[in-house]
């Protein structure tokens, strides 16, 4: 009886903590009014949507709180800003929306590639991929300050695109992801690896676009130079096996011969698979033969 008249003379108090925790702009708001009217507070962009998931039963702050000229001074602050929001139940959907006001505040901000590169993996995990498409603008249209010791781009510039390019093509968004693709093509320096056409050939197969895959690996080797790896290889072998059949998929299998690819397990597995489907047992037997003479091992799959 004493505990719970102790939790009883509690429970107003813990209630009151409890709200100013998950809002504690609107006590601040209530104590400086003129907040509400000031023309530097956040704008809110209709175009990009907000955080869906984790905040999707709550509203962003009504009217949204002005942005602390020192939070956005440099990306190292807005960085800091965002850590620690991340947790906050209502501000976390405002990540991008906070790095758009710093950059309208100020001509000169320029998000460095560890605040883009947080912002990207947000975006994507949260499928924003409106707003990851504004992200990569921006990125573009300012450049990360490690470019400018330096005649090349930002080394670390990569990340934020394979993010980006990874959300587009999971989402089956390939126009976007190929778009996403080109502009990292004309920021970087050197020639991309295949891991980042990879991404858009696993996407293309995925969604049952067999020739769509085979042109975009055309234009992958052709036009662009990029060689292929032994993962472009399986997406190919395992695509055709699906489609044209296990005979189509030993010329992708000669193909990465041709190149000086060595073959990986998933290769043998993907074709032994082929021949068992189709009932061609001996031709199956003789793909592992030449697995084990090459000293991959069987896969218990």
């Amino acid at each position: 009886m004493a505990a719970s008249r102790r939790l009883a003379r509690k429970l107003p108090s813990i209630i009151s903590k409890h709200q100013r925790l998950i809002s504690p702009e609107i006590e601040t708001l209530e104590e400086t009014p003129e907040i509400s009217t000031s023309p530097a507070s956040i704008p809110l962009d209709p175009s990009l949507p907000l955080l869906p998931l984790a905040v999707s039963h709550l509203s962003p702050p009504s009217p949204v709180p002005a942005l602390p000229s020192a939070h956005a001074s440099s990306p190292e602050a807005l960085l800091r800003l965002l850590h620690r929001a991340r947790h906050h139940p209502r501000l976390a959907a405002l990540d991008l929306h906070l790095l758009l006001a710093a950059a309208d505040a100020s001509s000169a901000f320029r998000p460095d590639h560890r605040l883009t590169s947080l912002l990207a993996a947000r975006l994507a995990a949260s499928r924003r991929l409106p707003s990851l498409r504004r992200l990569l603008q921006l990125v573009l249209s300012r450049p990360c300050p490690c470019a400018d010791d330096s005649i090349f781009a930002c080394p670390d510039l990569l990340p934020t695109f394979r993010k980006a390019i990874l959300a587009f093509a999971t989402s089956g968004d390939i126009p976007a992801a190929s778009e996403a693709l080109a502009s990292l093509r004309r920021a970087a320096d050197s020639p991309l690896p295949a891991e980042f056409y990879n991404i858009i050939l696993h996407a293309l197969a995925r969604l049952h676009r067999h020739d769509d895959a085979i042109r975009f690996y055309g234009e992958m080797t052709s036009v662009h130079r990029v060689a292929p790896d032994a993962y472009t290889f399986n997406i190919l072998i395992n695509s055709s096996c699906r489609v044209e059949g296990v005979d189509a998929a030993m010329g992708w299998f000669e193909e990465m011969q041709r190149r000086s690819c060595a073959p990986t397990g998933v290769s043998f597995n993907t074709l032994m698979r082929g021949f068992f489907r189709e009932g061609r047992h001996k031709e199956g037997l003789k793909v592992a033969h030449e697995m084990l003479q090459l000293g991959v091992g069987l896969s218990v799959a």
